[in-house]
């Protein structure tokens, strides 16, 4: 795929007619009060999946769980909460905590919340990580590691957890974790992530957006990595994607 098409992609040849009805799936979206994570929640519940809204402010949760329901009063579907906020490591447990408690399945987990060129006084996360990297690499990691059991469990309800290993499960195609990334391809440092070996974690550049591309990147390599380890377990699809610059 050429650069100009990654950024002015074509119409899709799939679309919202195209999805079946999602009765009885669960999903869980980050950063699903706004842009794709709000379409992407709208879509879902207009087919009558059980979607899952992650953001920050309970309030904007509300906001949209609201606009949702008045948009598609015929949805068969159900909204909830998920409170947290992914650059803040200390967030993700309780919150996870209290979706398992709620759900025993998880049908999709979209990684979607981001972040670009922080404020001077929000450059770190609250763990004193580049904010970037831990909204885009280092919380998603931790939030898809305490989902991988029921991610699992999921695959097992679906018939398609592998019981000889290999990637090759029955009954179709099971739970998936999709990665928002970036075209990492254009304005990646060398090597696509640098390592600062004093301070054991990746360098923090001087310019903003380095920093971002090299979170992005983050994001495909956890992305390829769970996809090669995971599905060794169960047909879990884990992928990862560039949204386009297409408005």
């Amino acid at each position: 795929m050429s650069k100009l098409s990654q950024l002015f992609p074509p119409s899709p040849s799939i679309t919202e007619t195209s999805l079946p009805s999602l009765s009885g799936q669960v999903f869980l979206i980050t950063g699903a009060t706004s842009g794709i994570g709000l379409e992407l929640s709208r879509l879902l519940y207009a087919a009558n999946a059980t979607v899952y809204l992650g953001a920050r402010s309970e309030t904007k949760i509300s906001v949209c769980m609201d606009a949702l329901r008045a948009a598609y009063p015929s949805s068969q579907g159900k909204l909830g909460p998920f409170i947290c906020d992914i650059s803040d490591l200390s967030s993700i447990p309780s919150a996870v905590k209290k979706f398992l408690e709620t759900e025993p399945r998880l049908d999709g987990l979209v990684h979607n919340a981001g972040i670009m060129n922080p404020p001077d006084d929000k450059t770190k996360s609250r763990q004193g990580y580049e904010t970037q990297m831990a909204t885009h690499a280092l919380g998603p990691f931790l939030l898809t590691r305490l989902l991988q059991g029921v991610l699992l469990n999921t695959a097992r309800l679906s018939g398609t957890v592998c019981e000889s290993g290999g990637g090759e499960g029955e009954g179709g195609a099971g739970p998936r974790v999709v990665w928002v990334a970036s075209m990492i391809s254009v304005g990646a440092p060398k090597g696509g992530m640098v390592w600062d070996d004093t301070a054991e974690k990746p360098k923090v550049w001087e310019a903003g957006m380095d920093n971002y591309m090299q979170s992005k990147v983050a994001s495909v390599f956890l992305a390829h990595e769970f996809a090669t380890r995971v599905g060794r377990e169960a047909v879990l699809s884990v992928v990862s994607f560039h949204p386009s610059n297409r408005i």
